[in-house]
């Protein structure tokens, strides 16, 4: 059983960092040049933030033992959800002026195609 939740406990590490990542990412590409380093600056505030709330989590178990995965649980959807309103910013150039951002928003979505890969494994 302590090999089950050493596993699982670094399995949600390794999921963690590579969602930091795409974030970190994925914010990079969604800001305008002029703005981008303020607006990494407050989202990288709000990641800092919650590292040092998280250590406070077992403060919420002593309420309910279900209250830190109901907290985590609805924290991720209503990410999930907020994160479906964002523009597709695949093959798309870097915006350089919020004005460009607001222009592409107002533009028609684009629409998903099937991508297709050429294997070259020989």
């Amino acid at each position: 059983l302590i090999l089950l939740k050493i596993t699982l406990f670094l399995l949600g590490k390794v999921v963690i960092a590579s969602c930091f990542t795409g974030a970190v990412t994925y914010s990079m590409e969604l800001f305008p040049t002029n703005a981008r380093g303020t607006l990494l600056g407050v989202c990288a505030f709000a990641s800092r933030l919650g590292g040092m709330l998280a250590p406070l989590t077992p403060m919420l178990y002593m309420i309910s033992g279900s209250l830190p995965a109901i907290l985590f649980g609805v924290s991720a959807a209503v990410t999930a959800s907020l994160l479906t309103l964002t523009p597709e910013t695949k093959e798309l150039p870097l915006f350089d002026t919020v004005e460009q951002v607001e222009a592409s928003m107002k533009t028609k979505p684009r629409q998903f195609e099937k991508e297709t890969t050429i294997s070259t494994i020989a």
